[in-house]
């Protein structure tokens, strides 16, 4: 916002005020469609980088071990909590999707997204330093 940096990928949760204030200009959205909060903006695809979707991602995580019947508790209370209308609107409003899905579901996402990343990094070369 300095004008320091001509580019950045960064969540739209945390920019979408700067971008609706004019103080950031998005260029593209990484997910596979456009974004309700930013109708106007291309997807990277539409932009001409194919098959680039990347989207963040949050979750609520507990310690290996917990105990099932205090993760469907935590589970239930989490998603009361996103499924409250003014919350959820909240959310939605600064560019958050917000999905309740179940420990399983994540589980199998979670496992998903590393090996996604993890042929990425393949493909790449890319090696820690």
């Amino acid at each position: 916002m300095a004008g320091n940096v001509e580019l950045s990928f960064q969540n739209l949760g945390t920019v979408a005020g700067h971008i609706q204030g004019g103080r950031l200009r998005p260029i593209v959205v990484t997910s596979a469609e456009r974004h309700p909060v930013l109708p106007d903006v291309p997807t990277a695809s539409e932009a001409g980088l194919k098959d680039f979707v990347v989207t963040s991602w949050q979750a609520l995580m507990a310690p290996p071990g917990m105990p099932a019947p205090l993760v469907r508790r935590l589970h239930t209370v989490a998603t009361e909590a996103l499924r409250h209308p003014e919350g959820r609107q909240r959310l939605e409003q600064v560019g958050f999707t917000v999905e309740a899905g179940s420990p399983e579901a994540y589980a199998a996402f979670q496992r998903e997204e590393v090996e996604r990343w993890r042929g990425v990094v393949r493909t790449a070369g890319i090696k820690a330093e």
